[in-house]
């Protein structure tokens, strides 16, 4: 059984924690967990590609990267409905699987800039896909 003045220590460590979840000099980093639009210092998936907003070449790096994954998924989302029953399901259901889990790891990152452009750009690649994409030939 915890004292008084244990239970009152444990508690304010607890709070001391709970008080370092917003800081920026943390062990998370860039990451915060709540929506924000600072665009300096975020990770998109990989170290290397990090976003600079002084530098907007990074940004549009960052938006040809997240429609490269977003055309990706839709592309193999589309295939693995017409291919199924056949053989070539399998490999277009394990990238529509991997893509969509890069899409989601984007959208994790709560940059509210990162998640409208992957919101837009899956659906404007819905669309292409939809549009010109796919047949039903295999």
């Amino acid at each position: 059984k915890l004292s008084d003045s244990d239970r009152k220590k444990k508690n304010n460590s607890n709070m001391s924690n709970d008080n370092n979840m917003g800081d920026d000099n943390n062990s998370m980093g860039w990451w915060k967990p709540y929506f924000y639009s600072d665009m300096t210092g975020i990770q998109i998936l990989f170290q290397s590609l990090q976003i600079d907003d002084s530098r907007p070449s990074t940004i549009i790096l960052a938006i040809v990267f997240i429609f490269t994954i977003c055309l990706i998924d839709r592309f193999a989302a589309a295939r693995t409905q017409s291919t199924r029953g056949t053989s070539s399901y399998i490999p277009y259901f394990f990238l529509q699987r991997i893509s969509g889990g890069l899409v989601m790891l984007v959208m994790m990152s709560f940059n509210v800039v990162l998640f409208g452009a992957t919101i837009i750009m899956l659906s404007v690649c819905e669309f292409v896909v939809g549009r010109w994409g796919v047949d039903d030939g295999g």
